[in-house]
């Protein structure tokens, strides 16, 4: 559980979001970057959740620590649904102008 949560979870996020915002503030690619950082947020994160949950079910420590990464599994959960609605929402204006 400690690899999935701080590894899988914080670490590659934070490095992925720093690569983002390099590529935003460097090439001045700000619809680039807006489309990796969704690709990254639908297809990567889902999968993070999905093994942390697992992971903190199978936690042999002590049981504070898999129900602390259970209760911030359900709300990334719902922020995972706060950006897939704002993503339908900003494609939905953009098809709408087209």
């Amino acid at each position: 559980m400690p690899v999935t949560f701080w590894f899988c979870n914080v670490g590659v996020s934070f490095v992925a979001y720093v690569l983002f915002l390099f590529i935003f503030t460097t090439f001045r690619a700000p619809i680039i970057s807006f489309i990796l950082l969704v690709i990254f947020a639908l297809v990567y994160k889902p999968l993070v959740l999905l093994g942390m949950w697992r992971s903190a079910n199978d936690y042999d420590g002590p049981t504070k620590w898999s129900f602390f990464v259970k209760i911030i599994t359900v709300f990334a959960w719902f922020e995972y649904l706060a950006i897939l609605c704002v993503t339908v929402g900003i494609a939905a204006s953009f098809i709408g102008h087209a």
